[in-house]
């Protein structure tokens, strides 16, 4: 912290003043506190997922599990789903 001294002069009187000038050193965060129930942490994108294989990422891709590497893998070709559409 500095402090300047300002001496003037109004109408035949004397008149001084003291200035504190605030110089800031350092600045930190600020420490955020939570508290109360909270969920378990985990990934908010499938990207962070290791059993997901985003490689063959395409619009309108599904994610499919494939056993022989055991990741859900994106794909747009469904080879091996039984569907049970009703009858007609």
């Amino acid at each position: 912290m500095t402090t300047e001294t300002i001496v003037t002069e109004k109408n035949n009187t004397v008149i001084s003043e003291k200035l504190q000038t605030q110089v800031v050193v350092r600045v930190e965060q600020p420490q955020v506190i939570v508290t109360g129930m909270m969920g378990p942490s985990g990934v908010s994108s499938l990207q962070g997922l290791q059993d997901v294989d985003l490689t063959n990422l395409i619009n309108g891709a599904l994610l499919v599990y494939n056993i022989n590497n055991q990741k859900w893998t994106a794909t747009n070709l469904l080879e091996q789903q039984i569907v049970e559409s009703g009858q007609y």
